[in-house]
């Protein structure tokens, strides 16, 4: 059923790997998160907390790097553990804190040398815009359900993302005391499309925010997008309700959001869409 629409999606669906290490260990934490590409500019979607995990990585490995330059520049003459422990208290660095924290935007583009984050006041969505680079190496881009009428309870729907940290492309260098991504290692991790049945529209104080499915979530995949078996975006899961049921934001909050931002969007109906992938698929053949 979502055979076609999975090749459209996974080509503009990315993941973001991440690497951390607490303090006084060199055992590495890895993690992914997923975001989307909504234009050919470098513009992607995804959840507000992990764009402020992203945000959160720079800050935290520069607080590291200022750490260790000055205990580097302890002097022989000084009682080293006195001086280390007034570092740990100004640097609030404790036996669980993290310490490190590296972000490898993973398969998005050819370089990369900085990028934008915008975060919503109000829902767990935002718009991330990767800079610096000349290509791009995802595929297309999405395109969101223009007719809300066909965002009812019944329809089946899918999510895709990269819910598994298998990527082994890192390690700790105890010379420098340094997490570093690699050359060698396995570099990937696997895709994963996860289906159910819209079963309720979630009301706010504002009107329809939300949608529910039927299936549970993984939180691996927040910032998926959920999408139709054309391909057509219905919205962007965000996280699991008390009974663990999906719970996506709903495509018209996420396009207000672009159109407040003023980042460029498509969107299609789906009749549209199927001539879109027909026209695609005579061109193949």
């Amino acid at each position: 059923m979502f055979v076609r629409a999975l090749e459209i999606v996974g080509g503009y669906t990315r993941p973001v790997f991440t690497i951390a290490r607490r303090y006084n260990t060199s055992d590495i934490e890895p993690a992914t998160a997923t975001i989307f590409f909504i234009n050919d500019d470098g513009w992607a979607v995804t959840t507000k907390h992990i764009a402020q995990m992203i945000l959160e990585s720079a800050r935290v490995d520069s607080e590291y790097n200022a750490f260790r330059k000055e205990k580097e520049a302890i002097p022989p003459e000084a009682n080293y553990e006195d001086e280390l422990k007034v570092l740990e208290t100004k640097y609030r660095f404790g036996p669980n804190s993290m310490a490190q924290m590296k972000v490898n935007f993973f398969d998005c583009v050819d370089n990369l040398t900085g990028f934008e984050v915008k975060i919503s006041r109000k829902y767990d969505l935002a718009a991330l815009h990767l800079e610096g680079f000349n290509q791009t190496h995802y595929q297309g881009h999405a395109v969101f359900q223009e007719n809300l009428d066909m965002v009812k309870p019944g329809k089946f729907l899918c999510r895709v993302g990269y819910p598994f940290a298998e990527f082994q492309n890192y390690n700790y260098d105890p010379e420098s005391d340094d997490i570093k991504w690699t050359g060698g290692g396995h570099k990937h991790s696997s895709r994963f499309p996860a289906e159910g049945m819209l079963s309720r529209l979630v009301a706010g104080a504002e009107g329809i925010i939300g949608i529910e499915l039927t299936s549970p979530a993984m939180l691996g995949l927040n910032g998926a997008p959920l999408f139709d078996e054309t391909g057509l975006v219905y919205g962007m899961q965000v996280g699991m309700n008390k009974a663990h049921l999906t719970q996506c934001i709903h495509v018209n909050l996420i396009r207000e959001f672009l159109d407040h931002e003023n980042i460029p969007y498509e969107t299609m109906v789906q009749e549209d869409m199927w001539s879109r992938i027909f026209a695609a698929s005579k061109k193949e053949i």
